[in-house]
């Protein structure tokens, strides 16, 4: 192996497409210019690692690969890279999620003038207000909730029987008793319920609500744009 180390400075690291940091080296520095991924030199055990960075958000994950297990050098590291992605690319979500929200508690996933439930059936996540909160809202909302849940379902099952490999999208509206909003929107397999109890806002509040929260806490899944 090469020993030509240098020193692995900030400005020589970019993130690549796949998620991954990457070392630039202009065509000078190393024999060609195309980013790869470092490797760091332990003095006392006279080992080579591969240093492969991986970032989700606010989430980074370091792992080192010894030079010796590795086969084809930066192709075989591509090759590791994509299996770490494919087994654990899951749980990686989960923990950033966990972490951004600072391990919470049981009020972890409350967003503040919301009372929600989101369902991703591809990922085999949900979330939720928590308990304490759905508490505070009225009988009337709760009750429109459930009855709106049950056509959601009824509108799936007829859907599926025309068209059993696709998922439709649509989004409900309704004004309740009590001058709350009731909102479903089903967007490519996943679901967004919600009960927003500000008396005489309009629809547009309503949808706008619904984008905003959207765009904030599930990357624009349920945004119309």
């Amino acid at each position: 192996m090469n020993r030509n180390f240098r020193p692995l400075l900030r400005e020589k690291l970019s993130k690549g497409k796949d998620g991954f940091v990457a070392a630039d080296f202009t065509a000078t520095e190393a024999r060609c210019a195309v980013p790869s991924t470092p490797i760091l030199w332990f003095q006392q055990a006279d080992e080579c690692m591969h240093l492969c960075i991986y970032q989700h958000k606010s989430l980074t994950i370091l792992l080192l690969v010894p030079a010796s297990s590795v086969i084809n050098g930066e192709e075989g590291i591509t090759h590791v890279k994509k299996a770490m992605l494919e087994n654990a690319s899951q749980k990686i979500v989960t923990v950033e999620q966990k972490l951004t929200r600072g391990w919470g508690g049981e009020n972890a996933y409350h967003v503040s003038g919301y009372r929600y439930l989101l369902v991703d059936p591809e990922r085999r996540v949900s979330r939720a207000s928590p308990p304490g909160k759905v508490t505070t809202l009225a009988k009337d909302s709760l009750l429109a909730l459930n009855m709106l849940r049950q056509e959601v379902d009824l509108e799936k099952s007829r859907y599926k029987r025309g068209d059993p490999c696709h998922d439709k999208d649509f989004e409900v509206c309704i004004r309740t008793k009590n001058n709350a909003w009731v909102i479903a929107k089903i967007s490519q397999g996943r679901e967004l319920y919600m009960a927003l109890e500000k008396g005489g806002e309009t629809l547009l509040y309503a949808s706008t609500a619904v984008e905003k929260f959207s765009n904030r806490y599930c990357e624009g899944a349920f945004s119309t744009d």
